[in-house]
């Protein structure tokens, strides 16, 4: 992760490589703000599973969403789409079939 702060506010960034993990199919890798925090209040982003729980569909942070109709790739005849900042992906099965280079 990356992290912007000031005197007021820490900004924490996932790292389009180092935090793949974190990702899934629907969110831009690039630039993904994954928490807010405010030095007197705390943490400010929860995601809908936060903090019980983490997966990637359900992302906490501020996911980056370029289409709603991502652009549809030929790929053995998967129902595969380019996501940008994550690369193709077969929206039905929620998988990275080929992840973008960083």
């Amino acid at each position: 992760m990356f992290t912007l702060s000031n005197d007021q506010l820490e900004v924490t960034l996932l790292d389009p490589v180092a935090d793949r993990e974190r990702f899934g199919t629907r969110y831009c890798t690039g630039g993904y703000i994954f928490q807010i925090a405010d030095r007197k209040l705390g943490d400010l982003m929860t995601g809908p599973t936060f903090p019980d729980s983490f997966n990637v569909f359900d992302g906490q942070g501020i996911p980056d969403a370029f289409s709603v109709n991502p652009p549809r790739v030929p790929a053995g005849g998967r129902d595969a789409a380019i996501i940008p900042g994550i690369g193709i992906c077969a929206l039905s099965e929620r998988k990275v079939l080929e992840w973008c280079q960083w």
